[in-house]
């Protein structure tokens, strides 16, 4: 019999079992020749042509059973098919794969699962499905380790093949993660990537992690890094051997290299050479018959054009991009995008407007909190000069959640500062979209309010303890390095019920979200307490909660958006009487008023010219930051106000405010200053004392008051009111924290240092902030020394609120340098009133109160030094 005639018996089913092995040798050949051929036509562009013959080449290989042959050359029909846009062919191609792949019983199974499950998460994200994407990515990796036990993998360089493969997909989890708004996990996997492409000199994957990591720091503003980076991708290029490398992935990385370096250069302010790069770019890419980074460097155009001022290029640029055909919903959101940019840029509202409208829900829907970031916040700003204050107002509330939910997890502390820094115009557009809508009287005008200045104020301690490593124990500093990872699976934004239904959060799995956080939670407590877990653990803003934890006591929040340097302060101060919904007005002061809170910021105020200062001013600040409602509200019953101030005015004394004439807001109102307002929702459990109150206090000799303070407490003892113990030195002191329990901590020393590195002077040594950490913190504390309190504002990296983090209710810390014996007196007076049930602010107000007859007349670096806070 012929090879023809056994050609023709194969076709038509009548093989022996002789026959078909006799033939098992040709047609393996052919089948090899087949795939072969599809993959030079697809790696020379010749797309329809590799489909044609991939197809021939699929079917004999599967009427064969060659699995492994099979399953390449359907790969090769899912890229070709994908590369000219029709992804329902792809998808049916990589259906086809899986299933030959799956059948394949040879050792290589793993590399072909680890080919269809990187093809199927390139899918996946392509369709906007980022948790399906990521579960793939997952099982490429998984593939790629079961790669790795293949027999003689490690010779003849097979390992490093697979070492590539795994870069590939890491690369692909980073950018998935970065667009996720995940940026401090991004970073991480991307910088694995780099150090083992720059290890095993793979060039072709460190070229694209360079130009991915410029587009990371970019994102938290860290340009000079960013340009760093991509000088590095840019030398790196010539010297890269892409021989190897298809020419789509080498025509990719170095546009987008080329991208990265024209962004940079926009944002420098020179746009020398960009419309000559960009048109070689356009046509380079737009031969080679690839729409989707087509897309991205007419998106790029647009982006660069908006930067250096050229509104009518971006314009006929964005109307381009909205040309380019393609079936991925990718060049959609590209074009939706860069026409919103350019329309608003060019003022035609009603235009943007529209575009809006189609591009949010898409936002919301993809799992793209950078990119709806920056779309909501631009469409509140269009919204507004349409005159739609009210939509600008919704828009705002999302923008917000979404940069909670970036800036969470961005990952170290410098980081998130860069952030929020390089974001503070867009904090004061988004406070003046919603004074604007309170002006027109928009009802969730002052919810948005507080969800900014929650959201820009660093109110947690997650992420702040990657600061100060070098003053954590060891074992909490590996854990605090462990975690990091897991915080952004608790960041995810809040139920937005009050939105619309088009803006209705992302859906990552109740369960699956609950059982990160308990695990995450369960790995704090077992090193440093359940009370710190609750604190270190992020959450997203939810002004309800914050609402609802403030109960029936008044919230005033002051936030400074200019002038934190020099120049004239401004901002907004946003407040909250009980049954009413939060208000919003924007504030300027005057020079004298400015530098004088400037003054205060410091610390360190000159006790003898202050109080006239003090005088001067007083007024103006009541007025402009204590609306006339609110000081009249006040003024008619015995409240507790519980208040917030960031940057420059953190260190106010907002007690000794005028609310009417001769009488200060400390007069009527009892003040909590509260730096943490979501802990409010998760104070500790209250317990009262059984029996005499336990004391345990450290005494500085060198200072009346605080001799003052111990002879006051010794006398409480001897009477049997409390049981004090006494230590001079932080050793003795955090070994009592270990092995006893006490109602009350008195640190009544000097102090000096800020955040985590803040130290209380004791007479035998210091005892560092951090060392508390793990220490089972009584339920009141008193750590009045100088400085410990200066930023009870907002700080979450010092002695406050790490004591609030580790199971303190009640703290009293000092706002600059106390005078001693007045501060000695007043606590004596506290500790004489000390019931274990009333919180500390208001024993604190009564003794300020009892000290001076006239609160308004003294001097408030006499007596409102004190920071008073509560968590009951």
């Amino acid at each position: 019999m012929t090879y023809v005639d056994r050609a023709v018996h194969l076709v038509n089913g009548r093989l022996t079992p002789r026959d078909t092995r006799a033939m098992g040798w040709f047609s393996g050949v052919k089948v090899r020749r087949g795939v072969t051929a599809a993959s030079a036509a697809f790696d020379a562009g010749e797309y329809q042509r590799a489909i044609s013959l991939g197809q021939d080449a699929a079917a004999l290989a599967h009427q064969n059973h060659r699995f492994t042959d099979e399953t390449l050359v359907l790969l090769v029909l899912h890229r070709a098919h994908g590369t000219l846009g029709d992804l329902d062919a792809a998808r049916r191609a990589l259906d086809a794969a899986r299933a030959a792949a799956t059948s394949d019983r040879s050792a290589v199974r793993p590399l072909l699962t680890w080919h269809v499950e990187h093809a199927q998460a390139i899918l996946h994200d392509i369709n906007f499905e980022p948790q399906a994407a990521m579960a793939a990515f997952d099982r490429a990796i998984e593939a790629i380790d079961g790669a790795l036990q293949i027999p003689g993998v490690q010779l003849f360089g097979g390992a490093r093949a697979l070492a590539h493969y795994r870069r590939q997909t890491l690369l692909g989890i980073a950018d998935l993660l970065g667009r996720g708004g995940r940026i401090g996990e991004a970073l991480t996997r991307n910088a694995d990537v780099i150090d083992s492409a720059s290890t095993d000199r793979d060039g072709p994957l460190l070229i694209a992690a360079l130009a991915d990591r410029s587009w990371l720091l970019r994102i938290v503003n860290d340009d000079d890094e960013a340009a760093r980076v991509i000088d590095r991708a840019a030398n790196a290029l010539a010297e890269v051997d892409f021989s190897t490398t298809h020419r789509s992935a080498v025509l990719t990385a170095m546009t987008r290299v080329g991208l990265e370096v024209a962004r940079l250069q926009a944002l420098a302010g020179n746009g020398e050479g960009l419309d000559e790069a960009f048109a070689q770019a356009r046509d380079v890419v737009d031969r080679e018959g690839t729409p989707d980074l087509l897309s991205e460097v007419l998106a790029a155009e647009v982006e660069v054009a908006l930067q250096l001022g050229r509104t009518d290029h971006a314009l006929t640029v964005a109307r381009t991009l909205q040309g380019v055909k393609g079936t991925t919903g990718i060049i959609r959101l590209r074009s939706l995008q860069s026409q919103a940019m350019a329309l608003a840029a060019g003022e035609r509202y009603d235009e943007a407007h529209t575009c809006f409208a189609e591009l949010l829900p898409r936002c919301a829907e993809t799992d793209q909190p950078v990119t709806g970031f920056h779309m909501s916040l631009l469409a509140a700003h269009v919204a507004a000069k349409l005159g739609r204050t009210g939509d600008a107002v919704a828009r705002i509330r999302h923008a917000v959640r979404d940069y909670g939910t970036i800036s969470a997890a961005v990952g170290t502390t410098a980081t998130r500062d860069r952030l929020l820094a390089g974001d503070a115009s867009q904090r004061a557009e988004c406070f003046a979209v919603a004074a604007a809508g309170a002006a027109d009287r928009v009802p969730e005008a002052g919810l948005a309010a507080i969800e900014v200045a929650e959201t820009w104020r660093e109110d947690t301690l997650a992420g702040t303890l990657r600061a100060n490593h070098q003053n954590l124990p060891a074992d909490v500093h590996d854990l605090v390095t462990r975690i990091d990872a897991l915080r952004a699976a608790v960041a995810q934004p809040p139920s937005a019920a009050s939105l619309d239904d088009s803006f209705d959060p992302r859906v990552h799995g109740e369960s699956r979200l609950r059982s990160q956080l308990d695990l995450l939670r369960g790995q704090l407590a077992h090193t440093v307490g359940e009370a710190f877990a609750r604190g270190y653990v992020p959450a997203p803003v939810s002004v309800e909660d914050i609402l609802a934890a403030c109960g029936d006591r008044a919230l005033l929040s002051i936030t400074p958006t200019e002038g934190e340097r020099d120049g004239l302060v401004a901002g907004y101060t946003v407040w909250a009487i009980p049954g009413e919904q939060p208000r919003i007005r924007r504030f300027q002061l005057t020079a004298a008023a400015s530098t004088l809170v400037r003054v205060l910021h410091t610390g360190r105020p000159d006790h003898d010219t202050f109080p006239a200062a003090w005088r001067d001013v007083r007024d103006e600040l009541a007025d402009l930051l204590l609306p006339a409602k609110f000081r009249a509200w006040l003024t008619t019953r015995t409240t507790q106000v519980v208040a917030c101030a960031d940057g420059v005015l953190r260190n106010l004394p907002i007690a000794a405010l005028p609310v009417a004439d001769r009488t200060v807001l400390a007069d009527c109102a009892v003040v909590n200053r509260l730096p943490l307002l979501r802990l409010a929702a998760q104070s500790p459990p209250e317990t009262k004392p059984d029996g005499p109150l336990r004391v345990l206090g450290v005494f500085e000799p060198g200072l009346g008051g605080a001799v003052g303070e111990r002879a006051t407490l010794r006398e409480l003892h001897d009477v049997g009111r409390v049981t004090l113990t006494e230590v001079t030195g932080p050793t003795p002191l955090i070994t009592a924290l270990t092995e006893h329990r006490f109602d009350l901590l008195v640190l009544s020393t000097h102090g000096s240092g800020a955040g985590l590195d803040y130290r209380f002077h004791l007479p035998d040594g210091d005892l560092a902030v951090a060392s508390l950490l793990r220490m089972r913190v009584p339920p009141t504390v008193v750590a009045a020394a100088c400085y410990s309190g200066t930023d009870a504002g907002t700080d979450a990296t010092g002695a406050l609120a790490l004591l609030l983090s580790s199971g303190a209710r009640d703290v009293v810390t000092g706002s600059w340098s106390l005078p001693d014996g007045r501060t000695g007196t007043l606590l004596s007076e506290v500790y004489r009133t000390l019931d274990g049930t009333t919180a500390l602010p208001e024993l604190i107000t009564r003794a300020q109160r009892e000290a001076h007859l006239r609160l308004h007349a003294a001097n408030p670096l006499s007596w409102a030094g004190l920071v008073a806070t509560s968590m009951r």
